[in-house]
């Protein structure tokens, strides 16, 4: 249901952002297998990326690379020993820097590592802990990985669509042009 909710989403954005036939956007694989909309001639290539948890499906779409994750935060998951486990020590003490919202703090963190991942198109061939995070900031920060296959930093952004679940975008350039779609199932 996810999946087909998710491909209906990105047609719908699609035909939002550009005015066209939702029939004639076709999806081919481009680097890393990544799912894109196939280009016409003097057309822009359309980026998206789709994600989903809970009840949610959203959708992300760009003129260039991006990565969208979402997650349902859970009360019962022990968040701060996840970070100590998987974040660098000064992410690790960022969500822990004050006794309430170490889970909001923890999802945030996590969705941009996963949106930075999605956005390159290689899962978790890097291990999450290899992922950076620099100039966490109300709502955005910058993220890289060391051992991806790009050094330079991405922009991120993270809001609280509904009570309950944080969403991260991650681009390869300033989050102007990107248009999000949500659904709940």
């Amino acid at each position: 249901m996810h999946y087909l909710a998710g491909r209906a989403l990105v047609r719908y954005a699609l035909t939002q952002s550009s005015h066209s036939n939702p029939r004639h956007a076709h999806i081919m694989f481009g680097e890393n297998n990544k799912p894109v909309l196939a280009k016409k001639t003097n057309e822009l290539q359309r980026h998206f990326n789709i994600s989903h948890s809970g009840d949610l499906v959203v959708c992300a779409l760009a003129n260039s690379k991006i990565g969208i994750d979402i997650e349902m935060i859970s009360p019962t998951v022990d968040y701060l020993s996840i970070a100590h486990a998987h974040f660098s020590e000064s992410e690790a003490s960022w969500v822990a820097s004050k006794s309430v919202g170490i889970n909001e703090r923890f999802i945030a963190l996590w969705t941009i590592k996963e949106a930075y991942l999605k956005a390159l198109g290689i899962g978790l061939a890097i291990p999450i802990g290899r992922v950076i995070t620099t100039g966490v900031k109300l709502r955005s920060c910058q993220v890289y990985s060391e051992d991806g296959p790009s050094r330079s930093k991405w922009h991120c952004r993270f809001v609280k669509p509904e009570s309950g679940y944080w969403l991260s975008i991650c681009h390869e350039s300033v989050l102007d042009n990107v248009k999000i779609q949500q659904i709940t199932l």
